[in-house]
């Protein structure tokens, strides 16, 4: 069975932008899952250690047939494949991947929680966010739940630069109907 996940992509080390690039291509010839739709790349001061440059951030959207443990692992291996080294908590990085949804699951084990906890209170998703969902119809419950008026407000930088669509681009990932 086919699955939907959002993945967060983020790095403030190195030439993130052609990382970001490389990781596209891998993620096109990843046998595993495809990229159907990515977001703009945006500029985002860091949080909880904040000595360190700004990082460059993005979602991609991706289908996948693996499960939700096996895609973080996955995604922990690509990471380190890209030189992704874990020194302290919050540490500069040249990639750090995160599943922000994967279809309307909820979970919450010890190593994974879906939805990413906090995923509303973050520019670096909710603003690449709003990029991607602005071709959606109907009703916009779940913005209404995620707070889409002031995260639009806090938009103030126009995107960095495109991170563009990838050709086989679909409908975005169906979050109205999540399970309660």
């Amino acid at each position: 069975m086919a699955h939907r996940a959002l993945i967060g992509i983020g790095g403030n080390v190195g030439d993130v932008e052609d990382r970001f690039l490389k990781l596209l291509r891998h993620f096109v010839r990843s046998s595993v899952l495809s990229p159907l739709q990515s977001a703009p790349l945006f500029e985002n001061p860091p949080f909880g250690y904040t000595d360190q440059p700004d990082f460059l951030n993005s979602l991609i959207l991706v289908q996948t047939r693996l499960d939700p443990h096996s895609l973080l692992r996955y995604l922990l291996w690509v990471e380190k494949r890209f030189g992704r080294k874990r020194s302290f908590p919050n540490a500069p990085r040249t990639l750090d991947l995160d599943i922000i949804f994967f279809d309307n699951l909820r979970l919450g084990s010890r190593r994974l929680r879906l939805p990413h906890p906090h995923f509303a209170e973050r520019d670096s998703v909710m603003i690449p966010l709003s990029f991607m969902t602005r071709k959606r119809r109907g009703p916009e419950s779940f913005w209404r739940r995620s707070g889409r008026k002031r995260c639009l407000r806090r938009i103030e930088a126009q995107p960095k630069g495109l991170f563009a669509d990838m050709p086989e681009a679909v409908e975005f990932l169906d979050l109205r109907r999540r399970s309660s």
